[in-house]
């Protein structure tokens, strides 16, 4: 056999994209949760005209522990999507349908009040 023949298998199995999570998902960076916390993945629309926003909330080892879930978000509005106690102690949130005038942050809460607040990003 040719060294083409031989590194063409190879090439292939390069050339197939990796699946992605969600196409033109952003995430926020991962947070604290902890036990006594609760997460909530929230929407703040700036825009003139409703949007709609999906968003889950995942653990450390990136498995979906609640979500996902579509909502309405009225313009000039804020929408909580999400919410979970805190299962794990790292958690992060994934939304699709963000533009640079829908924005998504997730909230670490505890009996304290707001503890984490951080934006997704891409």
């Amino acid at each position: 056999m040719t060294r083409i023949a031989l590194l063409l298998p190879s090439a292939l199995v390069l050339a197939v994209p990796a699946p992605a999570a969600a196409a033109g998902a952003m995430n926020t960076p991962p947070a604290y949760a902890g036990s006594g916390s609760n997460v909530i993945c929230a929407v703040q629309n700036l825009d003139a005209k409703e949007r709609t926003v999906t968003a889950r909330i995942l653990l450390e080892d990136g498995s979906v522990t609640e979500g996902p879930t579509s909502v309405e978000v009225l313009a000039g509005g804020i929408a909580q999507i999400v919410n979970t106690g805190g299962q794990s102690p790292i958690v992060y949130c994934q939304f699709e349908g963000l533009t640079r005038k829908v924005r998504g942050s997730l909230l670490a809460i505890d009996s304290g009040g707001v503890r984490t607040s951080l934006p997704a990003t891409k």
